[in-house]
């Protein structure tokens, strides 16, 4: 009977053995699993953090390109702003500069105005001025052939050269008095001429002239 027992203890340790065998075969397999398991996940822990940190990089280079490419187009829009500006301002002094051109184009036309219209007034002064004197020699001449015992009326004749002057002195101050200031500047620029010696005389001195003249004919 004891060694029954003895049998049945020794069969029941063996069995504990071999449970005990199984148990540590599986906690060592386990064990393994872990860290399998425990390198795989590190293994995509590390993949998972490489694939975040390419993104990233490739994240901050595409900012970063952003970013130049957004302060060059603010240098560009800088840039296009000040040469918008240049040529606003050109283009208002573009138009001052017209503005004074047909201010001045408008003058030119209106003292060409004037001067043609002093051109006329000197030719006609000038006409007058061959008719009168025309009318002197004449009268000169008449004096010439009088004898001495008409004295009368050669002063009567010299009377006549007198209202002759007069005469045309009164045309020249009606044709001064409707004279604007301008033409009268205008005709201090043009002259009439002594048709016997050629001097000249500004055509605003026309009674100047007509002294001349009657000193120098006689």
């Amino acid at each position: 009977a004891e060694r029954q027992i003895v049998s049945q203890l020794h069969a029941d340790v063996n069995e504990l053995q071999r449970k005990y065998d199984d148990i540590k075969q599986e906690a060592v397999s386990a064990d393994g699993l872990m860290k399998l398991q425990k390198q795989a996940d590190i293994k995509a822990l590390q993949d998972e953090n490489h694939v975040k940190g390419q993104l990233l990089q490739r994240v901050t280079h595409e900012h970063e390109a952003t970013r130049k490419k957004l302060d060059e187009e603010r240098k560009r829009a800088h840039t296009l702003s000040i040469q918008v500006e240049v040529l606003h301002k050109s283009l208002i002094k573009q138009q001052d500069e017209q503005t004074r051109i047909a201010a001045l184009e408008q003058q030119i036309q209106s003292c060409t105005s004037d001067f043609e219209n002093e051109k006329l007034d000197r030719q006609n002064l000038q006409i007058q001025l061959n008719k009168v004197l025309r009318e002197l020699r004449k009268a000169r001449d008449q004096i010439t052939r009088l004898e001495p015992s008409k004295l009368p009326e050669r002063g009567g004749c010299l009377e006549v050269l007198d209202n002759f002057q007069a005469a045309f002195e009164d045309k020249l101050v009606i044709q001064d008095k409707h004279s604007s200031p301008k033409r009268i500047s205008l005709l201090d620029e043009s002259f009439l001429e002594c048709p016997k010696c050629k001097t000249q005389y500004p055509t605003s001195q026309h009674r100047e002239l007509l002294a001349h003249i009657d000193f120098c004919t006689v």
